[in-house]
């Protein structure tokens, strides 16, 4: 008889239902299409809206790349969002776009804070940015559900209300080097146009206009390489015996810097509708002269104001470049203007995005200056004692950088680094010997090139924009000229300061931050000490660096380490001036304030300054909290 019981297990499990299964993968497959929308949204689209907001804000043009970017962002979240609501889980559907709108101005309010400065409330240039940047997220989201006409409408007229908000409120107002924005409302007026012409209280420089060893006589001092000796009542241990502040006066804005004769420094800055050249008593600061021109440029992302360093010839004649493109030569002991003319308008060109910034190179019985918009008259030389143009010459455009005459293969050469390259001319025609090209998406070239081995003509290049850095050969094959690279690197991207070589290496600010390559390689042995897009002069073997926050530290070169030795507050904004070095006395300007630092230490000092600076000392003492 037949047992009915078994041991055998029984399979009480029922078979797979496939519309369950469908259902599972369907969920699955909305959510990933969820997510990877909303990483679009918050990574792709938010930059690309913001960054072409910003831009315009600027005056700039808009970036093809950017505005693809955006319209490809848009029209993916669009394609993923499609229909999607029904076929989430519900948890996901409760979300629905408002998690998306909340998560967009969480993001968009902290990145925005992150990048302003303080002259605005951050919190309220954040919350207009949010405003006015979610018609983005509302387009690239339309079809993830089902609404009514009059519901889009009014989402519509909302986001729309926003943007006009937004555009209508604030405007760019300047620019850092690591591209910190500083924010106006669209109405306020220039701080220049509130400020009065500078006042003189001589008519004429009548004493002590003679030159000295230690003037500084132009655009990165005497030799024109940012690299002098020190001084030696420059004293450099800032520890022990930091720099005393003479004087700090308000300027008006402009990236000039100073240049320095005899008892005198010199610089240009904008005040309202006029380009102003002012003369200043090293020691005080008084201002002895003042000339006017009646020129204004401005761009939001650079400022308003000249931006050239003037150049004092040997018989006392001043010449200066305009931000607009004016050149003009002065009596340095009056500021009598003798002649000027308009770059721009006399060869053929016109005004880039940051103005006309090479500052003038005196040759002899020649002013030589680099018009920008022309490739055919990038370098130009006028007499320089009645103005009558001489010659132009050029292969291209020119950008932001200076001319420079050096000798390099046998032969006297004047280089300017363009907007596409590198270009050597002879220097007593400006007839074209030789070009490299070497420049970055911007064709926005600032740096000088530096002459590493004259006989075997060997010069290194710097820009930018990830581009980096370039040693050429350049050498000539009868009439015949080449350049061509040794090595390229990209650990000296110099952007808008200039590097100085020191024995068999090279020191600069790379994307702001201090760093030292091989000369042999390109390659980097360090890089660190943060000044971001500042300056720097090199006094021996002591770097002199200006840091773009007004900042100012020495740091002694070495090759196998950074050693900074000391770093002291002296300007209270960003500075992208030039640093002088004249003397004991250190000059340093931004678009805002100039001050003058006496940098000898005691041994240095008369008695009565030594005296000065005790008694000085001690009332700091007794005062202190």
């Amino acid at each position: 008889m037949s047992s009915l019981h078994t041991d055998s297990p029984v399979d009480t499990s029922l078979p797979p239902d496939p519309a369950l299964e469908q259902a599972a993968r369907a969920q699955r497959m909305a959510r990933m299409r969820w997510w990877a929308a909303v990483v679009i949204t918050l990574g792709m689209m938010l930059h690309a809206v913001v960054r072409n907001i910003v831009v315009r804000m600027a005056g700039s043009r808009f970036e093809p790349l950017t505005l693809a970017l955006l319209g490809l962002s848009i029209g993916a979240a669009l394609a993923l969002t499609a229909g999607l609501r029904p076929r989430l889980p519900d948890g996901y559907k409760r979300l629905g776009r408002v998690f998306i709108f909340l998560a967009w101005a969480a993001c968009c309010g902290v990145g925005l804070a992150f990048v302003t400065d303080n002259q605005l409330p951050k919190a309220v240039v954040s919350l207009l940015f949010v405003a006015g940047t979610l018609w983005a997220p509302w387009l690239g989201w339309q079809l993830f559900d089902r609404q009514t006409l009059s519901r889009r409408l009014l989402e519509g007229a909302a986001v729309a209300a926003g943007f006009v908000l937004l555009a209508g409120l604030l405007k760019v107002d300047a620019m850092r080097g690591d591209t910190t924005i500083s924010f106006a409302w669209r109405w306020a007026k220039p701080r220049d146009f509130q400020m009065p012409a500078p006042v003189a209280s001589a008519e004429a420089v009548l004493v002590g206009f003679e030159t000295t060893p230690d003037d500084f006589p132009g655009y990165l001092g005497p030799q024109r390489t940012g690299v002098l000796e020190r001084p030696a009542e420059f004293g450099i241990d800032w520890v022990a015996h930091p720099p005393r502040e003479l004087w700090r006066q308000p300027v008006g804005p402009g990236w000039s810097g100073f240049a320095t004769r005899g008892d005198y420094a010199f610089t240009q800055e904008q005040r309202g509708e006029s380009e102003y050249v002012v003369c200043r008593r090293i020691v005080d600061g008084e201002i002895l002269w003042s000339a006017a021109n009646r020129a204004r440029f401005e761009s939001p992302m650079g400022g308003a104001g000249p931006r050239a360093v003037p150049a004092i010839a040997e018989d006392g004649r001043i010449y200066t470049v305009g931000g607009a493109g004016w050149l003009q030569c002065l009596d340095g002991r009056s500021g009598a203007v003798e002649w000027s003319v308009d770059l721009l308008a006399d060869n053929g060109g016109r005004t880039i995005a940051h103005g006309v910034c090479g500052s003038p190179l005196i040759d002899g019985e020649r002013v030589i200056v680099a018009p920008t918009g022309n490739p055919k008259a990038c370098l130009v030389a006028y007499n320089r004692f009645d103005g009558t143009r001489l010659w132009q010459a050029g292969h291209n455009a020119a950008s932001y950088s200076s001319p420079v005459i050096v000798s390099l293969a046998g032969r006297r050469q004047l280089l300017l680094h363009a907007a596409v390259g590198l270009e050597g001319h002879d220097a007593d025609t400006g007839e074209f010997l030789w070009h490299f090209p070497w420049s970055n998406e911007f064709d926005n070239n600032c740096s000088q090139p530096i002459v590493i081995d004259g006989d075997a003509g060997r010069v290194l290049a710097t820009t930018g924009y990830g581009q980096g850095a370039v040693l050429l050969d350049v050498r000539a094959d009868g009439e015949r000229w080449s350049a061509s690279p040794v090595w390229t690197s990209r650990d000296m991207k110099t952007k808008f300061t200039n590097a100085v070589r020191l024995d068999e290496f090279v020191y600069g600010l790379d994307d702001g931050i201090l760093a030292c390559i091989d000369l042999e390689t390109g390659k980097r042995r360090w890089k660190t000490g943060r000044y971001n897009h500042g300056q720097i002069l090199l006094l021996d073997r002591t770097l002199l660096v200006q840091a773009e926050n007004g900042d100012v530290a020495l740091v002694n070169l070495r090759p196998e380490r950074f050693e900074e030795l000391a770093r002291i507050p002296v300007l209270n904004n960003k500075t992208w001036n030039h640093p002088c070095v004249s003397g004991r006395y250190l000059l340093v300007r931004n678009a805002e304030e100039a001050v003058c630092l006496d940098c000898s230490p005691p041994q240095h000092m008369g008695k009565s300054e030594v005296a000065t600076d005790e008694s000085t000392a001690a009332a700091n003492l007794a005062t202190a909290p």
